[in-house]
């Protein structure tokens, strides 16, 4: 299982008021779940008028698709045209079964395999 994660940081340069980017964002966010079943919300500068940052995860067993759903994200946030995109961080980590504690592993809902 693979999971990428990041951030985008945005400029709202016509916002005059915090009403005025918790609407755009408000449009922006829901337009990205919907169109790409991500999770994703502003996760900083929430006080501030004209900057705002996202922070967004997909979870896949395929890493070239969701870097490319990352890249497709990304593309969406920039065709608004309320936003400038002025940064983004992202990572994709493979998570394995294997890896995890002996104690999730061999837990109370720990699945018998026969």
């Amino acid at each position: 299982m693979f999971c990428a994660f990041g951030f985008v940081k945005v400029l709202l340069r016509a916002s005059s008021s915090l009403k005025e980017k918790r609407a755009t964002i408000k449009g922006i966010l829901n337009k990205t779940r919907r169109e790409f079943n991500v999770s994703i919300a502003e996760v900083g500068y929430q006080e501030l008028w004209q900057v705002s940052l996202f922070g967004f995860a997909f979870v896949g067993t395929d890493r070239v698709l969701l870097e490319r759903k990352m890249s497709k994200l990304l593309a969406c946030i920039e065709e608004f045209s309320e936003v400038e995109v002025v940064g983004n961080k992202e990572e994709v980590q493979k998570i394995s079964f294997d890896e995890l504690p002996y104690n999730f592993i061999m837990g109370k809902y720990d699945v018998q395999e026969d």
